[in-house]
C-alpha cells in the first residue's frame, strides 16, 4: 500500500466493500480480491479514527457471516479551485452576503482571527 500523508498524518477514507472466496479471521484482516460497494459518508480520517470505525463495523460483520467488509483507503484530499498563495482573487470570488445574517454574527470570528493574525 502507498503510503499518502498530508502534513505528516496519514488521511484515509473508509469504503464498504464486498468480498468472495475469502474468510476473515480478525477484524483488521483485509480481503485479498474485493469489490468497492461504497464510501462512508463524512471526512476523511486519521488512522486511529478509521480503526475504531472500521473494528466495529468488521466485528458485526464477522459474527454475521456476510460478505460486506470495511476497509481504509488512504488518500489525499484536493481542493479544487483553491488559490495558491500570491494568486489573484479576481473572478474567484462569491458573495456572502445574506439577509439571515447579521454584521455581528461574524464580528466574534473575525476578531480572533485578527488576533490570531497579529501574532
Amino acid at each position: 500500500m502507498q503510503n499518502f500523508q498530508t502534513q505528516g498524518v496519514q488521511l484515509v477514507r473508509i469504503w464498504i466493500t464486498k468480498y468472495v472466496n475469502w474468510r476473515p479471521e480478525s477484524w483488521s484482516d483485509v480481503p485479498p480480491q474485493a469489490r468497492a460497494l461504497m464510501p462512508i459518508e463524512g471526512p476523511c480520517l486519521t488512522i486511529e479514527r478509521a480503526a475504531t470505525f472500521v473494528e466495529g463495523f468488521n466485528r458485526e460483520m464477522l459474527e454475521g457471516g456476510n460478505a460486506i467488509w470495511a476497509v481504509a483507503v488512504p488518500v489525499i484530499p484536493r481542493y479544487d479551485g483553491d488559490l495558491a498563495t500570491g494568486e489573484s482573487i479576481v473572478g474567484r470570488t462569491v458573495s456572502l452576503i445574506s439577509p439571515r445574517f447579521e454584521r455581528e454574527d461574524f464580528e466574534p470570528a473575525a476578531g480572533a482571527l485578527r488576533d490570531d493574525l497579529a501574532e
